[in-house]
């Protein structure tokens, strides 16, 4: 009798592994103003220091997945940890602001091979049915505790101690999550006829994503017209195109362009880059309507997202349920429809309850938009990589993942131009919050319209037969 294969400890292992990573920007924000403080930093190089984590990661993500599917998650998944956990240690021990940067896009380096790795890992170590459907609600929930772990646990050991023991409080997770690894994570046999990674294609494809993020990112400020946005973007065009020329004459390419055949993936990732576009507001908008209208203290306003997290962390339930019971087409076009109502109801409680407050104006918002966003991210994400080969599953999750990544820079420049021109046109900071949670909403009704106009049944379903060489378990 054959030994099952320990689902329950890949999904732990899954979801520890993502928590490391994805808890990092919270704690971060947290940390922040002691980092400045300490390092003498100013605001033309912190807002570098913050950009260099995240250009890394979302810049390096597809390097990241396409390296999973040529060595396989498990060893992706290690070498992520461990450069994570380096970086985290450089990081607090650094003498110096460079020596401090050069750890930050170590964590991003290491964040961009462990994300796609470990989503890779949902659908090629777990049969379709009941362990899948688990392990991507736990996935859902910890984006969640992600958030408690940042803001609660980073904030008193910040406090308390340090911004640098803030920084390690991940090391000893990450460690567990290697340790864990080893014993219950399936090494997939190396294939001799993988080739070499398409170096020069990873070093295009990542100056081409930087370059946009980068572009998007300092267009809020400086205007969407203006010289840097614009020069980042005709940069990105021109690396992509040289990438695009590259990839067609290798053997062995970065991104095979075959997986762009499999149904609904371009359509459902750029459903997810307008998603979380829309989706970003949820964290940006109400932090200020509770700074500059309730009056609020940076540390108030954490706490009244803390709500947020809490609620985020049922999601998973829910989606479990729901992926039993519905199609994955009905699932994400339900999470897309209950995330734009959610965004709603900010503007029509600003209207209905002039009289500003916490409880009326904020609380119930707020709870309705933590299920629905992560709900409508993570649907998103098995839409993208449900009917992709098993070997092309890392490049498909990092193709998603740099959708978010591109849809939160968006989301957040958009929201910022538009609220800070209803300003410059006379209207109030109430007034200007209502068109960012109109804006917002618009962008997540585009996103239904992407998968209604450019999508059609998914091949994958919730009840589809397990995978090859996965045994089925009964739930």
């Amino acid at each position: 009798m054959s030994q099952r294969p320990p689902y329950a400890l890949i999904i732990a292992f899954v979801a520890l592994a993502y928590l490391v990573s994805s808890s990092d920007f919270s704690l971060v924000s947290v940390a922040l103003p002691s980092i400045q403080r300490d390092l003498a930093l100013g605001a033309g190089t912190l807002s570098v220091i913050v950009a260099m984590n995240t250009l890394t990661y979302a810049g390096f993500l597809i390097l990241g997945g396409r390296l999973a599917d040529l060595y396989g998650p498990f060893r992706c998944c290690i070498t992520g940890l461990l450069l994570f956990s380096a970086g985290a240690t450089c990081a607090a021990f650094a003498p110096s602001v460079p020596i401090f940067a050069a750890g930050r896009a170590l964590q991003g380096l290491g964040a961009a091979a462990l994300s796609p790795a470990s989503f890779a890992l949902l659908n090629t170590a777990l049969p379709e049915g009941p362990w899948r459907r688990r392990g991507y609600g736990v996935f859902a929930s910890i984006q969640a505790a992600a958030l408690i772990v940042g803001y609660l646990i980073g904030g008193t050991v910040t406090s308390v101690f340090s911004w640098r023991a803030a920084f390690l409080i991940n090391v000893p997770p990450a460690l567990v999550a290697v340790a864990i690894a080893v014993v219950a994570v399936p090494r997939a046999p190396l294939d001799p006829r993988r080739g070499a990674p398409d170096v020069v294609g990873a070093v295009l494809v990542t100056a081409a994503v930087t370059l946009v993020v980068w572009a998007i990112s300092t267009a809020g400020a400086s205007g969407w017209l203006s010289l840097t946005p614009l020069a980042a973007l005709a940069a990105a065009a021109a690396a992509f195109g040289a990438f695009l020329w590259l990839e067609s004459r290798l053997a062995h390419p970065l991104v095979p362009f075959s997986i762009f055949a499999t149904p609904n993936l371009i359509g459902n990732d750029v459903a997810m880059i307008l998603c979380m576009a829309g989706g970003a507001s949820v964290f940006l908008l109400p932090n200020l309507y509770m700074q500059q209208v309730l009056g609020y203290s940076a540390a108030q306003s954490g706490l009244g997202m803390l709500p947020h997290a809490l609620g985020g962390m049922l999601t998973g339930r829910f989606l479990v349920f729901a992926l039993r019971r519905y199609s994955l087409r009905a699932n994400i076009l339900g999470g897309l429809a209950a995330c734009a109502t959610g965004l709603l109801l900010f503007y029509v409680l600003s209207v209905l309850l002039p009289r500003a407050s916490y409880l009326g104006n904020i609380l119930p918002a707020l709870l309705f938009c933590a299920f629905t966003t992560l709900f409508a991210g993570m649907v998103l994400m098995a839409g993208g990589t449900s009917a992709v080969p098993r070997e092309q599953q890392g490049v498909a999750s990092a193709l998603a993942l740099t959708a978010m990544q591109m849809g939160l820079a968006l989301g957040i420049a958009v929201v910022l131009t538009v609220t800070g021109a209803a300003q410059a046109a006379g209207a109030s900071v109430v007034e200007s919050l209502r068109e960012g949670f109109l804006t917002a909403a618009g962008l997540i009704a585009l996103s239904g319209l992407v998968i209604l106009l450019r999508t059609r049944p998914y091949e994958s379903t919730p009840e589809a037969a397990p995978a090859s060489g996965a045994a089925q378990v009964s739930e």
